[in-house]
């Protein structure tokens, strides 16, 4: 699955607990079939039953998918919604009539994970170009869908929508990876060891562990961050060591291989690459600082940032240079876990950023979805 295929599978599991019958069905898994026309996979025996198709709109599977709705003859229908997932350049505009046959008259929820580009002054002309048209599809998916409950991530889209005539609520967004409870620290000594660093209770207080989880975003110029992550070390002493987990991408991996480059003669590089849950939970709990590369304005969209905050880690956002090409770009809702990057950074980082209990926030942004939804 990608994040937002475990976003879906993990809310769907958790109103399964909260007495809801709750089953996913995929409609374009690239992760389906390694060859064939119209691939399907269908899970049973885990917690949540999931049908997956390559491409459920195909001449093949289109049929097979409506029959499997109506078999279902679901109350309600969610579609969680990332246009690029449909089309390599997100343009949707087929969509709503392929859809409407499906859902028909039974409720709708859209949770729109993205929307389209072109919105900020970063864009070209280009750019906005293909934007226009993302738009139009998007727009016509809502307006054919008619849904009854509407949710977004963030309160940027939430206005860009309203300037569109459509009304959002705004649903946070949980962690992809469960709170590790009692983590083994010595696990996480001995793979820092490995990695040739020798770090474990003692000597911790003589480090700075600073973390990125999963996508670095090509658009992150690193200067700034690393300036004032130089500043902090000689305020403090202490040695700052970058560890990057999970999948980055390949535009990540580029990313994260020129700053080691860069800036290895200064600071600490590694590269832990993928690991299971309980490893990535354990790296979040002893980290001082997460990284996210997903710009300001937008933080309430990001995955990356969910985790960390689930984990009770500090975030640091690097990018502020998305602002609306239109009106005021509104703040994202306050949290006492983020501060963004700016020329202060490096005192506030010597101060000390205040942890929090990890608690993973699956259960209770499940209830306030079913709560919206009124079920």
């Amino acid at each position: 699955m990608d994040g937002v295929g475990d976003y879906t599978l993990s809310l769907a599991s958790e109103c399964l607990e909260l007495g809801l019958h709750t089953e996913v069905i995929g409609m374009r898994d690239r992760f389906v079939g390694v060859s064939g026309f119209a691939s399907k996979e269908e899970k049973v025996g885990s917690k949540v039953k999931t049908i997956r198709y390559k491409n459920a709109f195909d001449a093949e599977s289109l049929e097979n998918f409506k029959k499997d709705v109506v078999d279902r003859n679901p109350d309600w229908i969610s579609l969680q919604f990332v246009g690029y997932g449909f089309h390599p350049k997100g343009v949707v505009y087929d969509l709503a009539d392929k859809l409407v046959r499906v859902v028909r008259d039974r409720k709708v929820h859209i949770m729109l994970h993205e929307l389209w580009i072109g919105e900020s002054t970063e864009y070209s002309l280009k750019d906005r170009l293909v934007g226009f048209v993302q738009k139009r599809g998007v727009i016509r998916l809502i307006k054919k869908l008619n849904p009854t409950v509407l949710h977004t991530s963030n309160s940027a889209y939430k206005l860009i929508l309203e300037r569109n005539g459509i009304s959002a609520l705004e649903l946070p967004l949980f962690g992809n990876i469960l709170v590790s409870k009692n983590p083994e620290f010595q696990e996480f000594y001995a793979l820092m060891k490995s990695y040739g660093v020798n770090f474990d209770s003692d000597s911790k207080k003589n480090f700075v562990l600073v973390g990125f989880f999963g996508t670095i975003h090509p658009g992150w110029d690193p200067s700034a961050f690393f300036s004032q992550l130089g500043k902090h070390q000689k305020m403090s002493g202490n040695k700052p060591v970058l560890i990057a987990i999970g999948k980055k991408g390949r535009k990540g991996e580029k990313i994260w291989e020129d700053i080691s480059n860069r800036f290895g003669e200064k600071f600490v590089f590694i590269n832990f690459g993928q690991q299971r849950a309980e490893i990535i939970s354990l790296v979040m709990q002893i980290l001082d600082l997460g990284v996210c590369t997903t710009p300001w304005a937008l933080c309430g969209k990001s995955g990356t940032a969910a985790a960390m905050v689930d984990h009770g880690l500090p975030v640091v956002f690097v990018r502020d240079e998305w602002c609306l090409r239109r009106g005021i770009t509104p703040s994202p809702a306050p949290n006492p876990l983020f501060s963004k990057l700016d020329i202060h950074f490096a005192e506030r980082l010597n101060e000390g950023l205040k942890r929090r209990s990890p608690n993973h926030r699956l259960p209770s942004i499940a209830r306030r979805f079913v709560k919206d939804l009124s079920i």
